[in-house]
């Protein structure tokens, strides 16, 4: 048997996922398809870890975000050092 960690199956669905994008010809029920497969991918990756993203990585500038899904807290539109700031002051339990 083998034991999968949450993120290699992530890696494990994004590799299958990019493999069907690449392999799929455009068409009303393929779309369709994709999306709910998806979905579904996006359903079954979710997890209690905070996230963190750029909306535009190719930006000069990106502008970065965060959300907390166990507190609900949410943060967007910090630079690069300010996110850091904000990470660490949350890992070390400080006030932001």
């Amino acid at each position: 048997m083998v034991n999968f960690t949450p993120s290699s199956n992530r890696e494990t669905l994004e590799k299958i996922w990019s493999k069907e994008c690449l392999l799929t010809t455009s068409g009303r029920g393929q779309s369709k398809f994709k999306t709910v497969l998806r979905q579904f991918l996006q359903w079954l990756t979710m997890n209690d870890r905070l996230r963190v993203w750029t909306d535009n990585p190719d930006a000069t500038i990106p502008l970065w975000n965060a959300h907390d899904p166990v507190t609900g807290n949410s943060i967007t539109g910090l630079s690069e050092s300010e996110m850091r700031r904000w990470l660490e002051q949350r890992i070390h339990g400080l006030d932001a």
